[in-house]
């Protein structure tokens, strides 16, 4: 199956350092999710902008750095959309690329109720992957900035990713 582009392009790291292979990537591959961890503020729906969340997550951290997480966090949940595509990046690979397939949802309980956030990542949307397969390009080395979990692509940086997928026969 080749992708086919006509929405907006997300990366999504799977770990909290730039490493060679991603904490969460198996994770993400086997369970069909994208995802991130949280600080103790739980399911993130219940926080009306920005702003609250911020507050919530310098309470929890104790840092006055929360801003940047909230807004990855807000953008998570609110500007991605059903069809929109995502990539799984980490230093100049892509270890996946799929359609986001869900509306953001908070994992809490396992399959006995109990509560549960499977390996720290709660925070989380269905995927259907395209390919699973490991693409290295130094090229990719435009993803590198920021150096946030989850962000849009510029356009720049969609072109780039475009062009490796196209060269890899995964774009139509």
């Amino acid at each position: 199956m080749k992708l086919k582009v006509r929405r907006d392009l997300w990366k999504i790291s799977a770990s909290e350092k730039v490493i060679d292979t991603p904490f969460f990537l198996e994770d993400f591959l086997n369970n069909d999710i994208i995802a991130f961890g949280d600080y103790g503020e739980g399911d993130i729906r219940k926080f009306k902008d920005i702003e609250e969340l911020e507050g919530k997550l310098t309470q929890k951290k104790q840092t006055k750095h929360s801003f940047p997480t909230a807004k990855f966090y807000m953008r998570f949940r609110d500007d991605v959309n059903i069809g929109d595509i995502v990539v799984i990046y980490s230093r100049n690979t892509i270890f996946g690329v799929g359609y986001i397939a869900s509306d953001y949802y908070f994992y809490e309980k396992d399959d006995l109720g109990k509560k549960y956030y499977r390996r720290g990542i709660p925070n989380r949307r269905k995927v259907k992957w395209i390919s699973k397969q490991q693409i290295e390009d130094e090229r990719l080395s435009v993803l590198r900035s920021p150096q946030e979990t989850f962000y849009e692509l510029d356009k720049k940086q969609r072109n780039i990713v475009l062009k490796v997928l196209e060269e890899h026969d995964l774009v139509c």
